[in-house]
Formats: C-alpha cells, structure tokens, sequence
C-alpha cells in the first residue's frame, strides 16, 4: 500500500512537472510568435494584435521608420554593431511612447509604431527621428519616415501599412 502511494505521488509530481514545462514552453512560444527576438519589440503579427484596439479608438498615427542604407551600415560596420543600433533604437522609441502607444519591429530596419494623434504627434515624431539620427553611433545614421492618420473603423492593417510605406518613399 505504501509503495502504491509512493508510487502514485510520484506520478503525480511527474505530471505536474510534465504540465508546468508545457504551460512555459508554450508561453515562450507565445513570446516568440508575438515579438521580435532582437529586440523584444512585437513583430508583425504582434502589431497585428494591438490593430483592432488602434482602429477602433479614436485618432491615431500609424508611422513607419526606416534606416536608410542600413546594408551598407551592415557591411561597413558588421552585423554585431547594426544589431545595437536595431536594440537601441527600440529603446529609444519606448522611452518616448506615451500609454497605450506602440513600437513594433516589422522588417530588419524598419519599425512601426502606432501614437495617439493630437497637436504633439507630429512633433514628437520628428524629435525622435533627430535623436535617432544623433545617437552616439560610430557610423551616420539616416532614417526616413512615412506617416498616415487612422481613424476610427480604419482599414485592414496591411492596407493601412502599404499606405504608410509609400508616404515613406514620397
């Protein structure tokens, strides 16, 4: 009797070890479907998740930055400084966002964010593009930005973002 519930405890433990293991793998799979693992940023579809909260509420920007000739940062100064810069820039733009305003890293230079709009956006925006650029980086960094205003009922966000990208490239 006691070996059978020695027995049966151990099989318990077994299974709750077994159940916790897989309650935090599948969180960190969560995590790494949902966000960026340079830079913790969300990813595309991470953004994906936080668009129906932006279309829906009020005024917003969707903005979309983007290091230009960042591959000939990448040659000339190697992957391991360009992947600072990327991580940097993250937090950089985090420590400016305001409650419920979004950061998302969504192509290898390129960054999405989702701000509040009132009469500040535009200016904020433009500050942390200065700061961007004069971040003590050993190499100069451009980046252009591309801006579209959402409101409320907005379109499909892959719509919304091409809109953006092209007022990036204009």
């Amino acid at each position: 009797v006691a070996a059978c519930t020695l027995l049966s405890l151990l099989f318990l433990t077994a299974f709750w070890i077994i159940g916790k293991n897989a309650r935090q793998n599948q969180k960190q799979l969560m995590e790494l479907a949902y966000n960026d693992a340079l830079t913790g940023a969300p990813n595309w579809a991470g953004m994906q998740e936080h668009w129906q909260h932006c279309s829906a509420e009020g005024l917003w920007l969707m903005a979309v930055l983007d290091f230009d000739e960042f591959s000939v940062m990448n040659s000339v100064m190697g992957r391991d400084y360009c992947d600072q810069v990327l991580k940097s820039t993250v937090r950089q733009i985090q420590g400016r966002l305001r409650k419920n305003e979004l950061v998302g890293r969504v192509g290898a230079d390129r960054f999405l964010l989702y701000l509040q709009q009132d009469k500040e956006s535009l200016t904020r925006l433009e500050k942390l593009q200065t700061e961007i650029r004069q971040e003590g980086t050993r190499y100069p960094v451009e980046i252009s930005c591309g801006v579209r205003l959402l409101a409320g009922a907005a379109k499909p966000m892959r719509e919304s973002y091409e809109e953006t990208v092209m007022a990036l490239k204009h």
